[in-house]
């Protein structure tokens, strides 16, 4: 295989041997330079003096003493001269973004040495146009859409005018922000390429004295001032251009691959030798296969590496051997953690994403504590519980205070808190740090270098204190903490510097935007081993074995050019790039690449959820249907099923009889068991077996609002402190009168409950939909209260009052007694019939289709029927035997004109109304012990539920494979 540099390294060998000194080379970016480097080290077989090498925009740089600038501090430095030119300057945080668009064009402008004058001309007239002739022309529209969501022209606001305002500014503002660039010795890249180009005469001659010569190697697009300098030396005799391409796509002109190498070639010439070839894709078409893999995720696309890779053959520690590249930069680490242990070597061109590591998390995190937080009346301030949550669940705080974190995770749940005051968060000296209030952006930045400070000191006290692995892992956080500090430290000397006040939430995008630019690199030998890299970084290089990840429409060429104030036919009548350059450079990237290697596997993520359209890049369909290549399509298709529930249905073993005999038959020592636990065993024994035999709790979360089971909670408590003064005597219809009028002392009553049974009496305001709700359980008390009161007088006999009775079984041929209680809302009497009343707040009928049903398993069945039966016969036991009569308040029913609290049977031998308990007390019994039989039956399995809709708010159900039941 021919190797482009390598052939070029040959020839200037060949021409220059005796100057070799004299020489300057010139590559796109220094990983192309450092491999020529080490191909023209190859060919020299005696010692000489060094060439001169450099990228285009180090040479360009060397021209000059400004400073350039990266783009954040472009942007305050443009605030900056924009505020000096306008009356009413907008704030910091709207004109940050526009800022960003406006030093993209300025820059575009000087490196394509545009007059400003004209193109600034040109967005005036349209301008006027509109004015004139009332509205903006379709196309301006479109463009101004594509950065402004929701712009209509027909309904201005006075942002948007602004918006359209700062076109008038241009001019003006372009000629301040140079100018004050320029009196600071700063500059972007744009204006000292303009710099050169305007003064081309000194400015060449500065480049390098001992320079006899210029090679450009390489290269494809070129904006007009690299063109004007390549010119400049090539009129004089002072550089060479070696291009590299391929006849396929340079003499089709409708390829838009050849797009910028045409032009380079006829207006430069080519000074490559003859010997390389050029027609690589075409005339050795036979001895090359293309391949193109389509897998149905990221994920899938890591794992098809290393099958891949070894039918590449036997390993090479060439570095033009084998390499990996990365349409998509963020497969950089599943990629990494999936090359197999045989691969000796590996090197990582593309440095280690910042913003994949545990310190972007962490800063994230502590952005959005901060962001959240609440100033409370008296000066402290609160924090949100997910907050919270996330930060002591991260890994760094994890490791410094672990103890102190759970025990705070542990009462936010235990308590319910949905939101922490900072007084209860000062546990030791760093969480007073970490739970401080920063009162502006510039205090918030200096937070954020204390905190990541302190979480570093930690670090090194683990360095110091050796352990091997330990060391270095910790030696790895030391250098991504270093690094996000460093970053940190430069925006507080920026925000000092610029003096603008910004708000907290540009001051977070900021941050979030500088911290995800930041890279560490990874450190090691870059000429040996297989290359793992993006494709920019693949300029002018080849390898004879390519594996090419994520090739889908989007990603390869990538889908966005950014936004702009110059309107798209501007752009093309002043040759600035749009997105047919963008499309033509990753073309050229995609042929130039391939051109000479000898396999090629190609893979694509075919999932189109989210916004991924799973569709192969453009590039790979033009491999499909050409007929110059010969190229095979494999579809990886992946058996993905859910495994069905190992516990589906679970056999009782020796060891789980035993469990529930010691924990449910064992005499006084025994456990309760509740009306809930035996609903439970009725709707899903699976379920009963995970909560009350295995010991599972149910996921416990901070609840913000009230869900049903706290309302019923709420209610049946606000029901028991209205009434409690009257617990054990006779409460007559004056008394629920008095207690109906009294509104605000129900409210008062349930705000209280509130506080007791959701805030766990936490201070706190109560708010959003808590206040809808608290008045929904008002107007609940208030039809319950006008209920009683055509039933007064009655006597209260007792309230929440809790009573246990023992039932025998036979098992085994042995008696045995299981413990049955549970609290009763309430109990009253009324001419001489004692009612065990229940308060429902969710859908619970009084209707009972048959006894039978109450205990069926896997049918519809009344569980709040069963449950207040249940109560009487418990009841029962306490030694009373008149008449008994189980009732229910049902929430949905209580309204009708018509309510009656009494159960009626549809069918059956007690079909009508259950007007007392003794009616049906044998029947009730006998289906009540087949299912305690049931349950503590050696031979009898767990099994699941066949009605899935119990599933849907069951807390197992992932556990049961069931998490998807809507």
């Amino acid at each position: 295989m021919q190797i482009f540099l390598k052939e070029v390294a040959k020839q200037i060998l060949a021409r220059h041997r005796d100057e070799l000194a004299g020489q300057h080379l010139v590559f796109p970016n220094r990983r192309s330079a450092l491999y020529f480097g080490h191909y023209l080290a190859g060919l020299i077989d005696s010692p000489v003096f060094s060439p001169r090498i450099s990228t285009i925009s180090e040479l360009f740089a060397a021209t000059t003493d400004l400073e350039a600038l990266d783009s954040l501090q472009l942007v305050f430095k443009l605030f900056e001269s924009y505020s000096s030119l306008v009356d009413k300057p907008d704030s910091f945080d709207e004109f940050f973004y526009w800022g960003e668009m406006i030093v993209n064009d300025f820059d575009d402008i000087d490196k394509y040495l545009v007059n400003h004058n004209i193109l600034f001309q040109n967005l005036r007239d349209l301008r006027e146009i509109d004015d004139k002739f009332g509205g903006l022309e379709p196309e301006v529209i479109e463009i101004i859409r594509k950065f402004w969501l929701g712009f209509d022209p027909s309904n201005m606001t006075s942002e948007k005018e602004d918006f359209l305002t700062v076109w008038d500014i241009l001019p003006l503002l372009y000629t301040s922000f140079r100018d004050k660039l320029r009196l600071a010795g700063m500059a972007y890249e744009g204006m000292i390429m303009r710099d050169l180009v305007e003064d081309m005469e000194s400015k060449v001659s500065s480049l390098d004295n001992k320079a006899e010569h210029f090679h450009f190697i390489g290269f494809n697009a070129l904006n007009r001032c690299e063109k004007e300098l390549l010119g400049y030396l090539k009129a004089r005799g002072k550089a060479s251009f070696y291009w590299d391409y391929d006849i396929l796509y340079l003499n089709n002109r409708e390829h838009e691959a050849g797009l910028f190498i045409r032009d380079n070639i006829k207006t430069f010439g080519q000074d490559l030798g003859s010997g390389v070839r050029v027609d690589n894709l075409t005339a050795i078409k036979n001895e090359r296969r293309f391949e193109v893999y389509r897998a149905p995720s990221d994920v899938a696309q890591s794992k098809l590496i290393p099958s891949l890779l070894q039918d590449f053959g036997a390993y090479s520690s060439e570095p033009d051997k084998t390499a990996i590249i990365l349409a998509d930069e963020n497969m950089l680490m599943p990629v990494v953690n999936s090359i197999p242990d045989s691969v000796e070597s590996i090197n990582v061109t593309m440095g280690y994403p910042l913003y994949q590591t545990p310190v972007y998390s962490l800063v994230k995190h502590l952005l959005l504590l901060q962001k959240n937080r609440r100033e409370t009346g008296d000066g402290a301030v609160s924090f949100y519980h997910a907050d919270l949550e996330s930060l002591f669940l991260h890994q760094y705080i994890t490791h410094l205070f672990q103890a102190e974190s759970e025990d705070i995770l542990r009462s936010i749940k235990e308590q319910n808190l949905v939101r922490i005051e900072s007084t209860e968060l000062q546990a030791n000296s760093f969480f007073k740090l970490l739970f401080s209030s920063p009162a502006s952006a510039r205090e918030l930045n200096v937070y954020l270098i204390n905190v990541l400070g302190e979480v570093l000191l930690s670090f090194t006290g683990d360095v110091e204190n050796p352990q091997d692995e330990a060391v270095t892992g910790s030696k790895i956080q030391m250098e991504y903490l270093f690094t996000v500090i460093r970053a940190f430290k430069q925006l507080d000397s920026l925000l000092a510097e610029s003096l603008i006040e910004l708000g907290t939430d540009i001051y977070i995008r900021i941050c979030d935007r500088l911290v995800r630019k930041l890279i560490i690199p990874f450190s090691g030998e870059p000429l040996s081993g297989l290359q793992v890299m993006g494709i920019l970084e693949t300029r002018a290089l080849d390898f004879e074995n390519i594996l090419f990840l994520s090739v889908n429409e989007g990603v390869l060429p990538r889908s966005s050019a950014g936004s702009s104030y110059i309107p798209y036919n501007l752009r093309m009548a002043f040759v600035l790039p749009t997105v047919k350059h963008q499309d033509s450079i990753f073309a050229y990237y995609f042929y130039r690449l391939i051109q000479r290697a000898s396999r090629v596997r190609f893979i694509y993520n075919s999932n189109s959820s989210g916004l991924r359209t799973g569709e192969m890049s453009r590039f790979l369909l033009q491999l499909r249907y050409s007929n110059v290549f010969d190229t095979s399509f494999i579809d990886t298709r992946f058996n993905i099923e859910a495994p069905n529930s190992d516990s589906e249905i679970i056999t009782r073993t020796g060891r789980i009889q035993e469990i529930i005999e010691s924990e449910y038959l064992a005499d006084n020592d025994s456990r309760i068991l509740s009306p809930s636990a035996l609903n439970t065993w009725i709707k899903c024994q699976l379920k009963f077996y995970y909560k009350y035999i295995a010991g599972l709790e149910e996921t416990s979360l901070v609840q913000e609002e009230i869900d049903s089971p706290m309302f019923g909670n709420i209610l049946h408590d606000s029901m028991n402190r209205l009434y409690k003064p009257w617990e054990g005597a006779i409460l007559d219809s004056l008394d629920i009168e008095k207690l109906l009028a009294g509104k605000e002392h129900i409210r008062d009553t349930v705000i209280a409950s509130f506080r007791q049974k959701f805030m766990r009496n936490k201070p706190g305001s109560i708010s959003g939909k808590n206040l809808i709700i608290i008045t929904l359980i008002e107007n609940m008390i208030s039809r319950i209260l006008a209920i009683d009161m055509h039933k007064a007088p009655f006597e209260l006999v007792g309230l929440e009052a809790f009573y246990q009775r023992l039932f025998t079984l036979k098992l085994n041929g042995k008696s045995r007694n299981v413990k049955l209680g549970g609290t009763i809302d309430r109990i009253d009497r009324k001419d001489g019939v004692i009612r065990i009343l229940d308060y429902k707040s969710g859908r619970d009928s009084l209707e009972i289709s048959t006894l039978e049903s109450l205990s069926e398993y896997d049918k519809e069945g009344n569980s709040a029927a069963f449950q207040t039966l249940l109560y009487s016969w418990i009841y029962q036991g306490s030694g009373y035997n008149g008449p008994l009569r189980p009732s229910l308040y049902p929430a949905r029913a209580i309204y009708a004109d018509n309510f009656s609290d009494i159960f009626t049977i549809k069918k059956g031998d007690h079909k009508g109304p259950l007007t007392d308990f003794n009616n049906v007390s044998g029947e009730y019994i006998n289906w009540l012990r087949k299912v305690l039989n049931d349950m503590f039956d050696p031979d009898f399995s767990f099994s699941m539920t066949t009605v899935k809709e119990r599933c849907t708010y069951c807390s197992f159900a992932n556990l049961c494979g069931r998490k998807d039941v809507k």
